[in-house]
């Protein structure tokens, strides 16, 4: 079991350079060290280890055991790591200006709080959020750009996000009551995954819940192998679908349907589209094979990319705003095939 000490060393050097305003804390002067110190008691063996300083009434300390910070209303919050269940980034209190309302919580917000343009609250929101054990939500003003993005990860770390994570692919499913590592356990995790997101999507469902014709449609669309079980899926129209098994994944493109196992899977990850390099309305130059992209529209982009072990890419089209909930369900499949691998004829 590492001490606290060499944790903390660790999660500094896996942090890296901070900005102005949030960086490690052994990066402070001699004064912002104090400043920070002042604001809170360490108990005997806790470490510091992040330290975010914008003035004296909006500041943020990570240590080993906990998050301590003020908001720049003057209200002060501390939670223990082993007590946060999520962190993410936030589009903000009730109320704050830059929310964009008809989007769904924690994903666009108005860039620089300008209505005409929307982006991702991870990039473009200041603010994170905490969920405890008890379900109380809270928020902590810091500063945007992908700085925001580090931060949320180092905490996830402390509060032991990724042992929960393993733990989650591992634990044995109680939905499906299918035996570990078969295909109904395997459709019964997927159902879990995707159902523990909140936000509502207009075309992307669970296969059981879109109604009869779209299922018929779709099975009459695919070969499914004798146990293989159709799990998620995403349709607009005849022209423009894509299935998940309990297997891999089938879609339709302009050249045919094609279907890809998990097992096959080495990359994947949001997409600017299979089209050639273009000009978006935000005046970015975005390219189809992602060395260039606009962030704006890429957390709105309707396509998603998976890349198989020999190199071959392949576009999805799915349901704009979708991605991080179909990352996230094809993540675990592909993590479930390397912790229960399987052989196919």
């Amino acid at each position: 079991m590492p001490s606290e000490e060499s944790e903390a060393q660790r999660l500094k050097q896996k942090f890296g350079a901070g900005t102005a305003q949030t960086r490690v804390f052994d990066e402070w002067d001699e004064g912002g060290r104090q400043s920070l110190l002042s604001k809170i008691h360490l108990e005997d063996g806790e470490h510091p280890i992040l330290g975010h300083w914008k003035e004296s009434s909006n500041w943020l300390l990570t240590t080993t055991r906990r998050v301590i910070w003020t908001n720049p209303d003057k209200q002060s919050y501390e939670l223990r790591n082993e007590n946060i269940k999520k962190v993410g980034p936030s589009s903000g209190p009730e109320g704050w200006p830059w929310q964009d309302p008809s989007s769904p919580r924690d994903t666009l917000v108005f860039v620089n709080g300008n209505p005409d343009i929307k982006g991702h609250c991870g990039l473009y929101s200041p603010w994170l959020h905490f969920i405890d054990y008890s379900g109380t939500r809270y928020e902590a003003f810091l500063e945007t750009g992908k700085i925001l993005t580090r931060v949320r990860n180092s905490i996830w770390q402390l509060s032991g996000g990724w042992q929960r994570s393993l733990e989650d692919v591992q634990k044995p499913d109680i939905k499906s009551g299918g035996p570990t590592g078969s295909d109904a356990y395997r459709a019964g995790r997927l159902e879990f995954t995707f159902e523990k997101y909140p936000e509502k999507r207009k075309k992307t469902h669970l296969f059981s819940a879109f109604d009869s014709d779209v299922q018929r449609f779709l099975k009459s669309r695919v070969h499914l192998n004798v146990e293989e079980q159709p799990v998620l899926a995403f349709y607009e129209d005849a022209s423009t679908w894509y299935l998940a098994t309990s297997r891999g994944i089938v879609w339709l493109s302009s050249s045919g349907v094609h279907y890809i196992r998990y097992q096959e899977i080495d990359k994947m990850g949001w997409s600017d589209g299979p089209e050639g390099p273009r000009e978006c309305e935000h005046k970015k130059v975005i390219t189809g094979n992602g060395e260039s992209f606009c962030k704006i529209c890429r957390a709105n982009s309707p396509w998603f990319f998976v890349a198989s072990s020999n190199g071959q890419r392949h576009e999805i089209a799915i349901e704009a705003g979708s991605a991080s909930h179909i990352w996230d369900s094809f993540r675990l499949m592909c993590n479930l095939e390397r912790i229960h691998p399987r052989t196919f004829e």
